[in-house]
């Protein structure tokens, strides 16, 4: 709202705009700008402990099944809601569960739970988000759910790691 109130100056310094139609916006972006002003302290966060809820909240996703054990019904569904937003799909003939997507935000939280509780300084270096679990890629090719093992259809070199 500044910029339209600078910019109607500007265009009525330079005489791009008449007197009648300057007093005419400059009242009506003035009214706007005191209106907006009045919401902008209802839409601040103003919580005294935001860190303390951040904290709790990283608690809580770095370990999801404590708190899907501890949940009733109706946060069981919206926890499950939250993570697996396209839902859980289930297939009868080969007994198998699968998620089409998960929520991004939750997939780096239990990394850095981890690296959190090793490094107590809280410096992050480039290998401590490396999984020590996974090896490395490969030239392995990477395969749709629907294959089995992959070792019947990769190639005969073994893959980088352990």
């Amino acid at each position: 709202m500044n910029s339209k109130i600078e910019n109607l100056e500007e265009r009525y310094v330079q005489g791009e705009v008449e007197a009648g139609l300057y007093q005419k916006f400059s009242q009506r972006y003035e009214s706007e700008k005191v209106d907006l002003e009045k919401l902008l302290p209802a839409n601040e966060i103003s919580s005294s402990n935001l860190i303390q809820i951040i904290e709790k909240g990283l608690r809580i996703a770095g370990n999801l099944s404590e708190t899907w054990a501890l949940s009733n019904y109706d946060d069981k569904r919206k926890l499950q809601n939250l993570v697996f937003p396209d839902g859980i799909l289930y297939n009868k003939q080969k007994d198998a569960v699968r998620t089409p997507k998960i929520n991004s935000i939750f997939a780096p939280i239990p990394i850095l739970t981890r690296v959190a509780k090793e490094n107590k300084k809280g410096h992050l270096h480039k290998s401590d988000l490396n999984s020590h679990l996974v090896p490395g890629t490969g030239i392995e090719p990477a395969l749709p759910c629907e294959n089995q093992i992959l070792s019947l259809t990769r190639l005969p070199i073994p893959p980088s790691g352990r």
